[in-house]
């Protein structure tokens, strides 16, 4: 409880809220109670956390990259993306021919519905955001220069209009660095959480009993004294269901075995 407790303060404080309101704001915009976010949300991501490991491994290469994705110079471009490779081409010979008229073709052609709005301005963009081509090809631009048809995955193509370099927030990475690996670790035990989670669906087995399906690794189901196949779904905790019984066809006394909290069984007498 002490932990939970820590972890909503410590959510909290990163809104700039106390827990009050932060836990007022989520029943009203989410609909949460403040039991269910404890015991439905926060417990198990720390007990996801604790099955990841509670200690990562963070590099000072890593601390670095995230200096300078996160504070370091970035490119100013204006961005034509298209489907077709063959017809990026054509749009970038009269891009080439015409520089100034990049921001009309933006809008002519580019797929993308948000910046061709915006005439094809996009953020700048930083180093180590993750699409190493596409940060490669911008940070080889000089202010005016225009790309080639640069490949960017999912079938997306873009052309480049470098627009000049923003200068950078901050210059020394101790002014940072406490704050660099506070994200690095959260976003690294995340990367953690989402393995051990998919690792634990992997190897569970669901037993549907409303349905009698089931999901899951196979396991050995014996076959029952009533004659249940392996493999069917069984009652909880191996529990085996319930028979009828014929009528006792004598007056004769009968006995029952022990019941399992020790009660001497019962007799009928006649």
């Amino acid at each position: 409880d002490q932990e939970v407790s820590q972890e909503i303060t410590r959510i909290a404080e990163r809104f700039k809220l106390d827990v009050t309101a932060y836990l007022q704001m989520l029943q009203s915009e989410r609909n949460i109670t403040p039991m269910q976010y404890r015991t439905s949300v926060i417990w198990p991501m720390l007990a996801l956390k604790k099955l990841a490991g509670e200690q990562v491994e963070i590099t000072d290469a890593e601390m670095m990259q995230a200096f300078k994705r996160n504070y370091g110079e970035r490119v100013k471009v204006r961005v034509i993306m298209i489907e077709n490779p063959l017809k990026g081409n054509e749009i970038w010979e009269k891009a080439r021919r015409d520089p100034d008229s990049f921001e009309q073709l933006a809008q002519q052609y580019s797929v993308d519905p948000n910046s061709r709005a915006l005439g094809g301005q996009v953020p700048p963009i930083p180093r180590y955001a993750g699409n190493d081509t596409l940060e490669k090809e911008a940070f080889k631009l000089k202010e005016g220069d225009i790309s080639g048809v640069i490949d960017i995955g999912n079938k997306r193509y873009v052309i480049l209009k470098c627009e000049g370099r923003t200068v950078p927030v901050v210059s020394d990475i101790e002014e940072v660095r406490d704050t660099l690996y506070d994200e690095l670790k959260e976003s690294k035990t995340q990367q953690a959480v989402g393995k051990v989670f998919e690792k634990i669906k992997a190897n569970t087995r669901v037993d549907n009993y409303a349905s009698g399906k089931a999901e899951g690794p196979e396991r050995a189901v014996p076959v029952s004294a009533q004659g249940t196949p392996n493999g069917a779904v069984q009652p909880a905790a191996a529990t085996q269901p319930r028979t009828s019984r014929p009528a006792p066809t004598s007056t004769a006394p009968t006995s029952t075995a022990p019941a399992t909290t020790g009660t001497p069984p019962r007799t009928t007498r006649n």
